[in-house]
């Protein structure tokens, strides 16, 4: 994998974090996320394959999860003079909480980066590499991007965007001018969502090169599963 697609791979974060193991149940914490797994830190550790009932406890209260162990090895804690379990976990059940947390991760990432030289008017967040693959061939490609919202726009007004790609664990910036609007009333009308369509002008901070690396090598990916 590219450094491009390591970019913000893993954030660090220490939650509790309770698992159950068959029938044995352990305490520890989280050392880092990605999109689809975690770092667990305990005492005890569990060999891959093995199979997690997890319950995280984050700021807004408490995520359920389930996972597959992916490495497993003990480590050692200097300054406490002891031994602990660090584990990968993949996470086989993503619910919309656990996304939620993801999203929350980025946007604190990225609002300290570029706290004083970008200030974002919406975002919108693809979820899979597929659908970024799906939404660069129907619309950014062409120097087109719509965004889902309820927040009013005028035409041509400028607007600065960021695009959140949970898979990847990166974000993208840019500024675009509203070409075309569709309101609650169009959207209850056509069966899409309301929100703004853009012409992106530039992108920021060199992300169109970030972009087009992601694209060229999730397209080798797609052909060489394909």
């Amino acid at each position: 994998m590219s450094k491009v697609l390591r970019k913000h791979k893993r954030y660090a974060r220490r939650y509790p974090i309770r698992f159950t193991w068959e029938d044995t149940r352990i305490f520890g914490f989280t050392i880092d996320f990605s999109s689809g797994g975690l770092g667990i830190s305990a005492k005890r550790g569990i060999n891959p394959p093995g199979i997690l009932d997890m319950r995280l406890t984050v700021p807004s209260g408490e995520i359920a999860l389930k996972g597959q162990v992916r490495w497993c090895r003990k480590a050692a804690r200097t300054a406490a003079q002891m031994f602990v379990f660090e584990m990968g976990v993949q996470v086989t059940e993503r619910n919309q909480e656990f996304i939620d947390l993801l999203e929350e991760m980025i946007e604190d990432m990225e609002g300290r980066r570029h706290a004083h030289d970008f200030h974002e008017d919406l975002h919108v967040t693809y979820e899979t590499q597929f659908q970024l693959l799906q939404e660069y061939d129907a619309n950014i490609r062409h120097d087109g991007l719509f965004i889902p919202t309820d927040k009013p726009f005028e035409k041509l007004e400028e607007v600065h965007f960021s695009i959140h790609l949970l898979e990847l664990m990166a974000v993208l910036h840019g500024v675009g001018r509203v070409i075309y609007t569709v309101s609650q009333e169009d959207a209850a009308r056509l069966g899409k969502p309301a929100g703004i369509g853009l012409q992106i002008q530039e992108f920021l901070f060199g992300d169109k090169e970030d972009l087009n690396l992601m694209i060229e090598e999730l397209r080798a990916k797609h052909r060489r599963r394909g």
